[in-house]
Protein backbone atom coordinates (compact mmCIF):
# COMPACT_ATOMS: atom_id res chain seq x y z
CA UNK A 1 0.00 0.00 0.00
CA UNK A 2 0.99 3.65 -0.24
CA UNK A 3 1.30 3.92 3.56
CA UNK A 4 3.65 0.93 3.69
CA UNK A 5 5.75 2.29 0.84
CA UNK A 6 6.05 5.67 2.56
CA UNK A 7 6.95 4.27 5.99
CA UNK A 8 9.36 1.69 4.57
CA UNK A 9 11.07 4.35 2.48
CA UNK A 10 11.43 6.64 5.49
CA UNK A 11 13.08 3.91 7.54
CA UNK A 12 15.14 2.32 4.79
CA UNK A 13 16.52 5.66 3.55
CA UNK A 14 18.49 6.07 6.78
CA UNK A 15 20.11 2.66 6.34
CA UNK A 16 20.68 2.96 2.58
CA UNK A 17 22.42 6.33 2.92
CA UNK A 18 24.29 5.23 6.05
CA UNK A 19 27.73 5.77 4.41
CA UNK A 20 26.91 9.48 4.07
CA UNK A 21 25.92 9.82 7.72
CA UNK A 22 28.82 7.68 8.92
CA UNK A 23 31.29 9.49 6.67
CA UNK A 24 30.22 12.86 8.03
CA UNK A 25 30.42 11.91 11.70
CA UNK A 26 33.65 9.93 11.23
CA UNK A 27 35.31 12.90 9.49
CA UNK A 28 34.40 15.12 12.42
CA UNK A 29 35.80 12.53 14.82
CA UNK A 30 39.09 12.37 12.88
CA UNK A 31 39.36 16.16 12.90
CA UNK A 32 38.67 16.99 9.27
CA UNK A 33 35.89 18.69 7.31
CA UNK A 34 32.72 16.64 7.81
CA UNK A 35 31.46 17.67 4.35
CA UNK A 36 34.42 15.83 2.84
CA UNK A 37 33.41 12.73 4.78
CA UNK A 38 29.81 13.08 3.61
CA UNK A 39 30.91 13.51 -0.03
CA UNK A 40 33.08 10.40 0.15
CA UNK A 41 30.16 8.47 1.62
CA UNK A 42 27.91 9.73 -1.18
CA UNK A 43 30.46 8.69 -3.83
CA UNK A 44 30.51 5.17 -2.40
CA UNK A 45 26.76 4.83 -3.08
CA UNK A 46 26.53 6.80 -6.34
CA UNK A 47 23.71 5.07 -8.32
CA UNK A 48 25.87 4.30 -11.37
CA UNK A 49 28.43 2.53 -9.17
CA UNK A 50 25.71 0.63 -7.30
CA UNK A 51 24.15 -0.48 -10.58
CA UNK A 52 27.56 -1.62 -11.88
CA UNK A 53 28.12 -3.63 -8.71
CA UNK A 54 24.70 -5.24 -9.08
CA UNK A 55 25.49 -6.20 -12.68
CA UNK A 56 28.90 -7.56 -11.73
CA UNK A 57 30.67 -5.06 -13.96
CA UNK A 58 34.34 -4.15 -13.56
CA UNK A 59 35.79 -0.67 -14.00
CA UNK A 60 38.68 -0.43 -16.45
CA UNK A 61 41.27 2.12 -15.36
CA UNK A 62 44.46 2.29 -17.44
CA UNK A 63 44.16 -1.40 -18.23
CA UNK A 64 43.51 -2.42 -14.61
CA UNK A 65 40.19 -4.08 -13.78
CA UNK A 66 38.43 -3.10 -10.56
CA UNK A 67 35.33 -5.03 -9.53
CA UNK A 68 32.62 -2.66 -8.28
CA UNK A 69 31.08 -3.20 -4.84
CA UNK A 70 27.70 -2.07 -3.51
CA UNK A 71 28.43 0.00 -0.39
CA UNK A 72 24.88 1.02 0.44
CA UNK A 73 23.98 0.38 4.10
CA UNK A 74 27.64 -0.26 5.02
CA UNK A 75 29.60 1.19 7.95
CA UNK A 76 33.31 0.37 7.88
CA UNK A 77 34.23 1.57 4.34
CA UNK A 78 32.99 5.11 5.08
CA UNK A 79 34.81 5.18 8.43
CA UNK A 80 38.15 4.16 6.92
CA UNK A 81 37.61 6.49 3.95
CA UNK A 82 37.05 9.39 6.36
CA UNK A 83 40.20 8.45 8.28
CA UNK A 84 42.25 8.29 5.06
CA UNK A 85 40.86 11.65 3.98
CA UNK A 86 41.77 13.19 7.35
CA UNK A 87 45.38 12.01 7.03
CA UNK A 88 45.53 13.24 3.44
CA UNK A 89 43.94 16.56 4.36
CA UNK A 90 46.47 17.27 7.10
CA UNK A 91 49.37 16.28 4.85
CA UNK A 92 48.22 18.57 2.04
CA UNK A 93 47.77 21.49 4.42
CA UNK A 94 51.32 20.98 5.64
CA UNK A 95 52.89 21.16 2.18
CA UNK A 96 50.67 23.61 0.29
CA UNK A 97 51.04 27.36 0.84
CA UNK A 98 48.15 29.09 2.60
CA UNK A 99 47.35 31.20 -0.43
CA UNK A 100 46.17 28.12 -2.41
CA UNK A 101 45.37 25.71 0.44
CA UNK A 102 41.80 26.99 0.87
CA UNK A 103 40.87 25.99 -2.68
CA UNK A 104 43.19 23.09 -3.40
CA UNK A 105 43.17 21.06 -0.17
CA UNK A 106 39.48 20.04 -0.27
CA UNK A 107 39.65 19.43 -4.02
CA UNK A 108 42.80 17.29 -3.87
CA UNK A 109 41.58 15.43 -0.79
CA UNK A 110 38.41 14.29 -2.53
CA UNK A 111 40.12 13.77 -5.89
CA UNK A 112 42.64 11.38 -4.32
CA UNK A 113 40.59 9.83 -1.51
CA UNK A 114 37.52 9.03 -3.63
CA UNK A 115 39.08 6.58 -6.12
CA UNK A 116 41.31 5.06 -3.42
CA UNK A 117 38.30 4.57 -1.13
CA UNK A 118 36.05 3.26 -3.90
CA UNK A 119 38.49 0.86 -5.53
CA UNK A 120 40.97 -0.12 -2.81
CA UNK A 121 39.85 0.66 0.73
CA UNK A 122 36.22 -0.27 0.16
CA UNK A 123 36.71 -3.80 -1.20
CA UNK A 124 39.35 -4.63 1.43
CA UNK A 125 37.25 -3.31 4.32
CA UNK A 126 34.09 -4.91 2.97
CA UNK A 127 35.79 -8.30 2.90
CA UNK A 128 37.25 -7.74 6.37
CA UNK A 129 33.81 -6.72 7.64
CA UNK A 130 32.29 -9.95 6.38
CA UNK A 131 35.05 -11.97 8.03
CA UNK A 132 34.63 -10.06 11.29
CA UNK A 133 30.88 -10.65 11.30
CA UNK A 134 31.50 -14.35 10.65
CA UNK A 135 33.99 -14.49 13.53
CA UNK A 136 31.52 -12.90 15.96
CA UNK A 137 28.83 -15.31 14.90
CA UNK A 138 31.27 -18.20 15.36
CA UNK A 139 31.94 -17.18 18.96
CA UNK A 140 28.21 -16.86 19.57
CA UNK A 141 27.59 -20.28 18.04
CA UNK A 142 30.29 -21.80 20.26
CA UNK A 143 28.36 -20.81 23.39
CA UNK A 144 25.51 -18.28 23.28
CA UNK A 145 24.96 -18.61 27.02
CA UNK A 146 28.60 -17.92 27.88
CA UNK A 147 28.60 -14.97 25.48
CA UNK A 148 25.49 -13.56 27.15
CA UNK A 149 26.78 -14.08 30.69
CA UNK A 150 29.96 -12.18 29.81
CA UNK A 151 28.38 -9.31 27.87
CA UNK A 152 25.17 -8.96 29.88
CA UNK A 153 26.71 -7.46 33.05
CA UNK A 154 29.24 -5.17 31.36
CA UNK A 155 27.48 -3.77 28.30
CA UNK A 156 25.36 -1.14 30.01
CA UNK A 157 27.45 -0.56 33.11
CA UNK A 158 30.99 -0.62 31.71
CA UNK A 159 31.01 -0.41 27.93
CA UNK A 160 28.45 2.39 27.51
CA UNK A 161 30.04 4.78 30.06
CA UNK A 162 33.45 4.17 28.46
CA UNK A 163 32.11 4.52 24.93
CA UNK A 164 33.16 0.96 24.03
CA UNK A 165 29.61 -0.08 23.14
CA UNK A 166 29.90 1.53 19.70
CA UNK A 167 32.15 -1.31 18.59
CA UNK A 168 29.32 -3.80 19.19
CA UNK A 169 26.77 -1.51 17.56
CA UNK A 170 28.90 -1.22 14.42
CA UNK A 171 29.26 -5.01 14.37
CA UNK A 172 25.50 -5.35 14.83
CA UNK A 173 24.78 -3.10 11.85
CA UNK A 174 27.32 -5.06 9.83
CA UNK A 175 25.75 -8.39 10.80
CA UNK A 176 22.28 -7.18 9.84
CA UNK A 177 23.53 -5.99 6.47
CA UNK A 178 25.58 -9.11 5.70
CA UNK A 179 23.61 -12.00 7.24
CA UNK A 180 20.20 -10.42 7.87
CA UNK A 181 20.19 -10.46 11.66
CA UNK A 182 22.40 -9.89 14.68
CA UNK A 183 22.60 -12.12 17.77
CA UNK A 184 24.94 -9.87 19.76
CA UNK A 185 22.47 -7.06 20.47
CA UNK A 186 19.87 -9.81 20.73
CA UNK A 187 21.72 -11.07 23.79
CA UNK A 188 21.74 -7.52 25.16
CA UNK A 189 18.05 -6.84 24.64
CA UNK A 190 17.26 -6.42 28.34
CA UNK A 191 16.79 -2.72 29.04
CA UNK A 192 13.91 -3.16 31.50
CA UNK A 193 16.33 -4.16 34.24
CA UNK A 194 17.02 -0.44 34.55
CA UNK A 195 13.31 0.12 35.17
CA UNK A 196 13.31 -2.45 37.98
CA UNK A 197 16.34 -0.87 39.61
CA UNK A 198 14.79 2.61 39.48
CA UNK A 199 11.47 1.44 40.92
CA UNK A 200 13.22 -0.31 43.80
CA UNK A 201 15.39 2.76 44.39
CA UNK A 202 12.31 4.98 44.48
CA UNK A 203 10.45 2.72 46.92
CA UNK A 204 13.48 2.35 49.16
CA UNK A 205 14.35 6.05 49.27
CA UNK A 206 13.03 8.28 52.04
CA UNK A 207 13.97 11.55 50.38
CA UNK A 208 11.07 12.89 48.22
CA UNK A 209 13.50 14.19 45.59
CA UNK A 210 15.11 10.75 45.29
CA UNK A 211 11.70 9.10 45.04
CA UNK A 212 10.75 11.50 42.27
CA UNK A 213 14.06 10.82 40.49
CA UNK A 214 13.57 7.07 40.73
CA UNK A 215 10.03 7.07 39.35
CA UNK A 216 10.95 9.56 36.61
CA UNK A 217 13.94 7.46 35.47
CA UNK A 218 11.77 4.33 35.54
CA UNK A 219 9.28 5.94 33.15
CA UNK A 220 11.96 7.21 30.74
CA UNK A 221 13.75 3.84 30.93
CA UNK A 222 10.51 2.05 30.05
CA UNK A 223 10.43 4.01 26.81
CA UNK A 224 14.10 3.34 26.04
CA UNK A 225 15.90 6.38 27.48
CA UNK A 226 18.21 4.82 30.06
CA UNK A 227 20.92 7.49 30.41
CA UNK A 228 19.19 9.38 33.28
CA UNK A 229 18.89 6.13 35.24
CA UNK A 230 22.42 5.00 34.41
CA UNK A 231 24.20 8.21 35.35
CA UNK A 232 21.75 9.59 37.88
CA UNK A 233 21.04 6.48 39.96
CA UNK A 234 22.79 3.22 39.09
CA UNK A 235 26.41 4.34 38.76
CA UNK A 236 26.03 6.50 41.87
CA UNK A 237 25.47 3.48 44.16
CA UNK A 238 27.81 0.51 44.34
CA UNK A 239 25.17 -1.95 45.52
CA UNK A 240 22.84 -1.04 42.66
CA UNK A 241 25.72 -1.60 40.23
CA UNK A 242 26.33 -5.06 41.71
CA UNK A 243 22.62 -5.91 41.61
CA UNK A 244 22.36 -4.76 38.00
CA UNK A 245 25.37 -6.85 36.96
CA UNK A 246 23.88 -9.97 38.55
CA UNK A 247 20.52 -9.31 36.89
CA UNK A 248 22.22 -8.65 33.55
CA UNK A 249 24.12 -11.94 33.65
CA UNK A 250 21.03 -13.97 34.56
CA UNK A 251 18.64 -12.30 32.14
CA UNK A 252 21.08 -12.64 29.21
CA UNK A 253 20.77 -16.43 29.44
CA UNK A 254 17.15 -16.24 28.22
CA UNK A 255 17.81 -14.69 24.78
CA UNK A 256 20.72 -17.11 24.38
CA UNK A 257 18.32 -20.03 24.88
CA UNK A 258 15.68 -18.56 22.55
CA UNK A 259 18.26 -17.54 19.91
CA UNK A 260 16.99 -13.97 20.12
CA UNK A 261 18.21 -11.75 17.30
CA UNK A 262 17.55 -8.24 16.15
CA UNK A 263 16.53 -8.01 12.51
CA UNK A 264 16.64 -4.21 12.23
CA UNK A 265 18.48 -1.58 14.25
CA UNK A 266 16.32 -0.58 17.18
CA UNK A 267 16.65 1.49 20.30
CA UNK A 268 15.76 0.00 23.67
CA UNK A 269 12.64 -0.07 25.81
CA UNK A 270 9.16 -1.15 24.85
CA UNK A 271 9.42 0.22 21.32
CA UNK A 272 12.34 -2.10 20.52
CA UNK A 273 10.29 -5.31 20.55
CA UNK A 274 9.18 -5.21 16.88
CA UNK A 275 12.87 -5.29 15.93
CA UNK A 276 13.10 -8.83 17.31
CA UNK A 277 10.31 -10.16 15.06
CA UNK A 278 11.72 -12.63 12.54
CA UNK A 279 10.43 -11.79 9.03
CA UNK A 280 9.96 -15.53 8.47
CA UNK A 281 7.18 -15.53 11.07
CA UNK A 282 9.08 -17.40 13.80
CA UNK A 283 8.18 -15.70 17.09
CA UNK A 284 10.81 -17.38 19.30
CA UNK A 285 13.19 -14.43 19.02
CA UNK A 286 10.49 -11.96 20.09
CA UNK A 287 9.36 -14.24 22.94
CA UNK A 288 12.93 -14.48 24.18
CA UNK A 289 13.28 -10.69 24.15
CA UNK A 290 10.04 -10.17 26.06
CA UNK A 291 10.86 -12.84 28.66
CA UNK A 292 14.38 -11.48 29.06
CA UNK A 293 13.07 -7.99 29.82
CA UNK A 294 10.37 -9.20 32.21
CA UNK A 295 12.80 -11.42 34.12
CA UNK A 296 15.49 -8.72 34.12
CA UNK A 297 13.04 -6.17 35.53
CA UNK A 298 11.87 -8.50 38.30
CA UNK A 299 15.35 -9.71 39.31
CA UNK A 300 16.84 -6.24 39.34
CA UNK A 301 13.91 -4.89 41.34
CA UNK A 302 14.20 -7.63 43.96
CA UNK A 303 17.98 -7.41 44.26
CA UNK A 304 18.06 -3.61 44.52
CA UNK A 305 15.17 -3.59 46.97
CA UNK A 306 17.04 -6.09 49.19
CA UNK A 307 20.56 -4.68 48.83
CA UNK A 308 20.04 -0.92 48.64
CA UNK A 309 19.59 1.26 51.71
CA UNK A 310 19.04 4.99 51.64
CA UNK A 311 21.38 7.22 53.64
CA UNK A 312 18.77 7.65 56.37
CA UNK A 313 18.28 3.89 56.74
CA UNK A 314 22.03 3.27 56.75
CA UNK A 315 22.50 5.87 59.48
CA UNK A 316 19.83 4.27 61.66
CA UNK A 317 21.33 0.81 61.21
Amino acid sequence: SGIYTLLYGMGNACMYFLPVLVGSSAAQFFGTDRYIGAVLGAILIYPTFVAAAGAGDALDLLGMKFTMVNYSSTVFPAIVAAWFASVLNKGLRAVLPDVVAFALVPFLTVAIAAPVSLLVIGPVIQQASSLLAAAVLAVYQFSPILCGVILGPIFGLVMIPLGLHWALIVLSINNIMTVGSDPILGLLCCSMGVVGACLAFALRSKDPSEKSLGFSCAVTGFFGITEPALYGIILEHKKIVIASMIAGAISAVIPAIFNTRTFVMTSSGIFSFPGYMDPSGDMSSLIGAILCNVVGLIINFVLVYIMYRSDEEATVE
